[in-house]
């Protein structure tokens, strides 16, 4: 690819830490879920409600964990 590393998960940060619009089909699958706690804890409203169409979405967990990887990372190259 020709994009810089640091460029490739701008657009996930950003929306995970700003948040979306939840597209109907996620609040509908989301309605459906909830099987083990983690997954119960990601679709679930810090309200306690189920995430509905339209509601903003955040996710600042995972854009602190992606915006590490956003540096350029140190290449090894194999000795000569």
């Amino acid at each position: 690819g020709k994009k810089p590393w640091s460029s490739l998960f701008d657009d996930a940060a950003t929306l995970a830490a700003d948040g979306f619009a939840v597209p109907r089909r996620l609040a509908s699958y989301a309605a459906g879920q909830g099987k083990t706690a983690d997954v119960t804890a990601y679709f679930t409203k810090p309200d306690g409600g189920r995430w509905q169409a339209g509601d903003l979405m955040k996710n600042p967990a995972y854009a602190a964990t992606i915006r590490p990887a956003s540096p350029t990372p140190s290449v090894k190259t194999a000795p000569s």
